[in-house]
């Protein structure tokens, strides 16, 4: 009994001691530091240090246990939560992937498109060029075909420009010859038309002066004068002849007008004035 009179001393196992898996060790390290005090002989008491040793080291293991499976725990939750981030990542890959195949086959698509496109246009600029080259040529035809035209027109207005010089003249002439003649001869001149005018004779009839014996003389262009309306009318032969007489004669000759005019003249006074034909001037 007075082997446990006193508290045996004993000492305090460290921390790593105690966190020991083996508690055999850490018994067999407490037995052998008081076993020189141990009484086997004699009744366990109450409150022993052994419990206290082994309580305490159930409790930190305990502890330890907690904050290690609390810390594998949240190890687990982390890693789970990057496995979730890993597979959302390969999933934003496969559909980046799956993107990526549909704009390498809408890339290839429009590759054709633009193949059979830039075939299209260069056969579109070969056609517009094959047909700027016609319409090039054509224009060059037309181009000459007009200077050819303006060439015959200028030659044309050239000759009627000569026409109308050589028609101003023979007017010229007329109105000379009727003005010296109008009034011994009892000429009367009356504009009926463009480049025509009507030719009265008076003063061929002895018995009736007044009486009146016209022709109408004109220019029909290239084929000279032309004679119409006499009144009272001649002899078609008579008068031809004189009419082809008169355009026979030069431009520049002053004196066939004058030649016309009388023989006109003379041709009314020899139907209708003539000693013979007296009672049917007289008549009419």
């Amino acid at each position: 009994s007075t082997a446990f009179a006193a508290r045996p001393t004993h000492r305090v196992l460290d921390g790593a001691e105690l966190l020991d898996p083996r508690p055999s060790n850490r018994m067999a390290v407490a037995v052998a530091e008081g076993s020189t005090h141990f009484d086997f002989t004699s009744l366990p008491r109450s409150g022993c240090w052994l419990d206290e040793v082994f309580a305490g080291s159930d409790d930190r293991l305990s502890l330890w246990r907690k904050d290690r499976t609390q810390a594998l725990r949240q190890e687990v939750q982390r890693a789970m939560r990057e496995l979730g981030r890993e597979r959302n990542g390969l999933d934003d890959l496969a559909t980046d992937i799956a993107k990526t195949r549909h704009l390498q086959a809408d890339a290839a698509q429009l590759h054709i498109e633009g193949q059979h496109l830039g075939r299209a246009v260069r056969e579109a600029a070969a056609s517009a060029a094959q047909r700027s080259e016609a319409a090039y040529q054509a224009r060059q035809c037309f181009l000459q075909i007009e200077e050819a035209r303006l060439a015959e027109l200028r030659d044309e207005e050239r000759v009627l420009a000569e026409q109308d010089a050589s028609v101003a003249t023979r007017l010229k002439e007329v109105e000379g010859f009727l003005g010296l003649y109008r009034d011994r001869l009892g000429l009367t001149l009356v504009r009926a038309a463009p480049q025509t005018v009507q030719v009265t004779f008076t003063l061929l009839d002895e018995e009736a002066p007044e009486r009146e014996f016209s022709f109408t003389l004109g220019l029909s262009g290239a084929a000279g004068y032309r004679v119409t309306a006499c009144n009272p009318p001649l002899q078609l032969r008579r008068a031809s002849a004189l009419r082809h007489q008169l355009n026979a004669s030069q431009p520049s000759d002053a004196s066939a007008l004058l030649v016309f005019v009388c023989g006109m003249r003379r041709a009314f006074q020899a139907e209708y004035c003539s000693p013979t034909r007296r009672s049917s001037c007289l008549g009419a």
